[in-house]
């Protein structure tokens, strides 16, 4: 704007080239006359004008006061002067490390116009601005990634930390399964039918157990995970007796109402993923829990299985496996430290549950997303590539 107003001409235009400056896009225009901005959205290509590119390459200023004869700018005369009522173009480069990466525009619309070289050097130093500011821009940028990179590095010796404790809780873990597996198999063969369905729910939970251990050894590097077609609906149908047994029954056996309802809903006909089945049920386990024990009185747990949408996936070929709850909810605050290791808000949690589902998820190359409001509820959101 205030190159236009300096120079009083109509246009004033940014353009950025395109990989291998075989293209040149316009990114940002400013019209003078309706006092506008737009994103421009123009794009001019090489092999259309070699002439004007190979100006623009030679990094230095094109002054053309009669655009339609010069000889860098007249084979745009039909394509873009001509449209626009363009007689007169004074481009400058703008130069980042040492190269050109586009040009300010200045379009004056109307015969042909001489520019003075007080003018060239205005709008010469009009690009230079532009230069500074991206090269702010790819300074911040390059910091934002530094500390991304930080991050990432605590991260990684959070989860180094993860690994060694639980390969050696997970010996122990199994030792402890056998005992209450060896105790449960007679009680799964009981006479009264209460009983044996008690102690088949034993027996679930002690095997569900012992593949959590297993993963556990993974996580401490200790065993090898198997890659297998799992689905789903189904992964999440074998669980929900067992959270049903934890979270529902418990308030039921003291004489109070049940206070949390599981759901399943299944949008897809096939929701087939590519893992361990173990590690699914590890994601479905540990959100499921974690999803319970957000409720502090009567409410409900709803898995909800469906194709992601474009803006979630990106593409086709990705299900959703959404968990969401109508308890208590959390701060933003709390959010964004979700998945470090460690990290809860629990009194006797450890923090390990969520960081290990988001390096599943992460190691079966997909991602989670999250959304929580307080005293309303949350989504947890697995997003998974299909079976392929």
């Amino acid at each position: 704007m205030v190159s236009a107003v300096a120079l009083k001409i109509e246009r004033v235009s940014i353009w950025r080239f395109g990989p291998g400056q075989q293209s040149i896009r316009c990114e940002y225009l400013y019209t003078r006359s309706s006092g506008t901005f737009s994103d421009g959205g123009e794009v001019l290509h090489a092999k259309d004008f070699p002439a004007y590119f190979a100006a623009l390459r030679e990094r230095r200023a094109i002054v053309a006061s009669d655009a339609r004869h010069h000889r860098s700018t007249k084979e745009l005369y039909l394509d873009y002067l001509a449209p626009r009522g363009i007689g007169s173009l004074l481009d400058a480069p703008v130069f980042l490390d040492g190269e050109v990466v586009g040009v300010v525009c200045h379009e004056h619309v109307g015969p042909a116009r001489e520019f003075e070289q007080h003018e060239v050097d205005f709008a010469g130093s009009v690009a230079d601005m532009v230069a500074m500011v991206d090269e702010q821009s790819q300074r911040l940028v390059l910091e934002m990634e530094l500390r991304e990179q930080d991050v990432l590095r605590q991260q990684l010796v959070k989860l180094e930390a993860v690994g060694r404790l639980a390969r050696a809780a997970a010996h122990d873990f199994n030792n402890a399964l056998a005992t209450i597996m060896i105790a449960a198999e007679p009680l799964a063969t009981h006479d009264d039918p209460d009983v044996a369905e008690r102690g088949s729910v034993l027996l679930d939970a002690t095997e569900l157990g012992a593949r959590i251990a297993k993963d556990l050894l993974v996580l401490g590097r200790d065993a090898p995970m198997e890659s297998a077609c799992v689905r789903l609906d189904g992964a999440v149908e074998a669980l929900l007796p067992l959270l049903r047994a934890r979270f529902s029954r418990a308030d039921a056996d003291r004489g109070g109402p049940t206070v949390r309802v599981f759901t399943l809903t299944t949008e897809v006909d096939e929701p087939m993923v590519r893992a361990d089945p173990s590690q699914i049920e590890r994601i479905i386990l540990n959100l499921g829990t974690n999803a319970a024990e957000a409720i502090e009185q009567r409410g409900q747990v709803d898995f909800v299985i469906r194709s992601a949408t474009e803006s979630e996936a990106h593409g086709q070929g990705w299900l959703v496996l959404e968990v969401r709850d109508d308890g208590v909810g959390m701060s933003e605050h709390v959010v964004a430290h979700l998945f470090e290791p460690y990290f809860t808000t629990k009194p006797n949690g450890t923090g390990i549950g969520l960081a290990s589902v988001y390096g599943i998820v992460r190691q079966l190359g997909g991602r989670v997303v999250v959304e929580s409001e307080l005293r309303t509820g949350s989504r947890f959101m697995v997003i998974l590539p299909t079976w392929t």
